[in-house]
């Protein structure tokens, strides 16, 4: 699964009542017999949705990152003792 390039938690709800969203409402009005305000309401709880997904992909990142970034860590940890080592043994 890709990354996710932007933090989901800081990504603020669209407002799907405005205008704009009028091609998104249309089928739910139409197939649903609903209002358009309860068409905004519905996409609005789909968006939710799929952000609570995104947030929880994100963190799962940030856990991976850190882990890889820690390795890394320990691994130059390790290299470093073992060319300190290989100076020591030939002074």
């Amino acid at each position: 699964m890709p990354n996710l390039a932007q933090n989901p938690h800081e990504a603020p709800p669209p407002d799907f009542g405005l205008d704009r969203f009028l091609p998104a409402r249309q089928p739910l009005v139409n197939d649903f017999h609903i209002s358009h305000e309860e068409a905004a309401q519905r996409l609005l709880a789909i968006w939710q949705a799929q952000n609570a997904l995104d947030r929880q992909e994100w963190d799962a990142q940030l856990e991976v990152d850190a882990r890889a970034a820690q390795q890394a860590r320990e691994q130059q940890r390790h290299e470093d003792e073992e060319r300190q080592r290989l100076q020591t043994e030939e002074q």
